[in-house]
C-alpha cells in the first residue's frame, strides 16, 4: 500500500510540475490567433512633471497616458489621449513583431540599469491573450535584436509627445 501511495505522490508530482510554463516555449502573437496588444513607455525616477508616459495599441486604437509623481507633481491630473492607427501602420506593427518575436522573448526583462542617475526607463511589452512580456531598457538606447520594432513605436509614441 505505502508503494502505491508512493507512485501517486510521484506521479502527481511529475504532472503538476510539468504543466508549468517555464517561459521556454516561444509562441509567435501573430500565429496564435490572439489578440496582440504591444505597450511602450518611459518612465524617469526623479522627475517634475509626467514622469510616466505609456502607450497602448491594439488593432485599431491608440492609447497614450501622462502620469506625474514626486516634487509637486501630484496635482497634475492623468492626461489621456486617444487616436486611431491606420490598417497599414497595424499591419507593419504586426509584421515586425512576427518577425522579432523570438529575439524578443529571450531578451533579458531587464538590459542594462534603465532610470540610474535619473537616465529614465524605456520598455516595451507585448500581450497575447494571457501572454505578457515586457522587456525594460535605458531611456533613448538601441536594442539591436529588436530596433526595428523600437522605432516603430517611438514613432507612434512621438506623435503624442509633440
Amino acid at each position: 500500500m505505502k508503494t502505491l501511495a508512493l507512485f501517486v505522490s510521484l506521479l502527481l508530482t511529475a504532472a503538476i510540475t510539468g504543466c508549468r510554463d517555464d517561459g521556454s516555449q516561444v509562441t509567435n502573437p501573430t500565429a496564435t490567433g490572439a489578440k496582440l496588444i504591444v505597450r511602450s513607455g518611459t518612465s524617469f525616477g526623479m522627475c517634475a512633471g509626467y514622469c510616466l508616459r505609456d502607450l497602448r495599441i491594439d488593432s485599431t486604437d491608440l492609447l497614450y497616458t501622462k502620469r506625474s509623481w514626486g516634487r509637486g507633481s501630484s496635482t497634475l491630473p492623468d492626461s489621456l489621449l486617444a487616436d486611431t492607427i491606420t490598417p497599414l501602420r497595424w499591419a507593419a506593427l504586426k509584421e515586425t513583431v512576427a518577425a522579432k518575436y523570438e529575439a524578443f522573448s529571450k531578451l533579458d526583462t531587464i538590459i542594462g540599469c534603465p532610470d540610474c542617475a535619473d537616465g529614465g526607463a524605456e520598455w516595451i511589452e507585448i500581450e497575447q491573450g494571457a501572454t505578457v512580456r515586457r522587456v525594460t531598457f535605458e531611456y533613448g538606447k538601441e536594442i539591436p535584436e529588436i530596433k526595428e520594432l523600437i522605432a516603430i513605436v517611438r514613432e507612434i509614441r512621438g506623435k503624442f509627445e509633440e
